[in-house]
């Protein structure tokens, strides 16, 4: 009985990590995405999935949609595949923020992943 309990309490707390490991590659993927656009824009060049697919390499399992208005751009994160994350994740001028406290403005341009 008590190795029961003592085993449903070990799952619950081995899922509960997976989840945020998997936010961390989340995170982790936005900022690599941001950086690279941040370059490409700062050259002057237009930000495209090709350029930029073949320069950033998300974690497998994660997708990260590219929303561009003129210079500003947004990012959400997510995971697609195996442990879900604890939440979708938004990237923009203002930095990292969970997605539902902000989303996106405007339609995805394309997505990673």
């Amino acid at each position: 009985m008590i190795i029961g309990v003592l085993s449903a309490i070990g799952i619950g707390l081995f899922l509960g990590q997976r989840a945020r490991a998997v936010d961390a590659s989340i995170k982790s993927d936005l900022r690599t995405v941001a950086t690279a656009v941040t370059g490409v824009l700062s050259a002057g060049a237009p930000v495209e999935e090709a350029s930029l697919s073949k320069d950033v390499r998300l974690t497998p399992g994660n997708a990260v949609a590219v929303h561009l208005d003129g210079v500003k751009f947004c990012l959400v994160g997510r995971s697609v595949e195996g442990t879900q994350g604890t939440q979708n994740w938004v990237f923009d001028g203002e930095g990292l923020r969970e997605s539902d406290v902000q989303t996106c403005p405007g339609a995805v341009l394309f997505e990673l992943g």
